[in-house]
């Protein structure tokens, strides 16, 4: 059981840290995206790439610093949870276009803009769903992972 809960929560910490490395990635880059206001937050993309690369490596740094595995299921599934709130709200307010989230990354991936926002849909369900199983399959409340 240990096994699983370090497999899972390492698969949903490199998926954390590949956003992250996407977004700086984004950002170093003259990406026309930066300039275009957020669709959800209304904010420019730019500034909602460098505060969401900040969650995302303050969330990745304490996922490491983080013993237990309930907390870590819990930040996990917290963040996760958020993703989807945000990617529930672009269909609503803006169901055309990629999902800014990753920024222009899925152009150098190759994707189509369906493909970018189905790839975030999914890192944004395979995190949460990572939480909800380090919460299910935990030990108890001070066990490490």
């Amino acid at each position: 059981m240990k096994l699983f809960r370090r497999a899972t929560f390492a698969a949903a910490w490199l998926l954390l840290a590949a956003t992250a490395a996407a977004k700086i990635g984004t950002m170093t880059s003259t990406a026309l995206v930066m300039s275009v206001q957020d669709p959800v937050l209304g904010l420019r993309v730019s500034t909602v790439l460098v505060l969401a690369t900040g969650i995302e490596v303050l969330t990745c740094v304490g996922l490491i610093v983080l013993r237990d595995a309930y907390l870590r299921g819990l930040v996990l599934a917290g963040l996760g949870v958020q993703f989807l709130i945000y990617h529930a709200a672009k269909v609503v307010i803006a169901p055309h276009g990629p999902c800014p989230c990753l920024g222009s990354s899925w152009k150098w991936l190759g994707l189509t803009e369906l493909g970018a926002t189905r790839l975030a849909l999914g890192i944004a369900l395979t995190i949460t769903a990572a939480g909800v199983l380090l919460l299910a399959h935990r030990g108890g409340p001070s066990e490490a992972a």
